[in-house]
């Protein structure tokens, strides 16, 4: 592939990427789900076992989810208000402009990128 030895190789990727708007709370909930917290029933959670499964959570992680309503609510009204805790609290930058990546040295603090 390379017939002589080289001292660089250089890798240039573009990427198109689609940005739309779009509501990620359409969808439907089961009746037994329209409150939170549910549970689910037998059989949806032997399925669902796989995905439920949990990591340990980080020191940050941890007060981040302490920081989160536990009181009974709608599913919805409970999906909508942790997306805007996330959305207020984890760095989100959309960069328009080619170049390095920003390196995210610790996503909740106020000095949330690497320039």
């Amino acid at each position: 592939m390379f017939p002589e030895p080289t001292t660089e190789l250089l890798v240039e990727v573009d990427l198109v990427a689609e940005m739309g708007v779009f509501n990620p709370f359409d969808f439907f909930l089961e009746p037994s789900a329209e409150q939170y917290p549910f549970s689910w029933d037998a059989a949806l959670a032997r399925e669902l076992r796989p995905y439920l499964e949990i990591a340990p959570a980080g020191p940050q992680l941890t007060e981040f989810l302490a920081r989160v309503p536990r009181a009974t609510a709608r599913t919805i009204d409970f999906l909508v208000g942790l997306n805007q805790r996330v959305k207020d609290d984890v760095g989100y930058v959309i960069r328009m402009e080619p170049g390095g990546a920003n390196v995210r040295r610790n996503p909740l603090a106020k000095d949330r990128f690497v320039p």
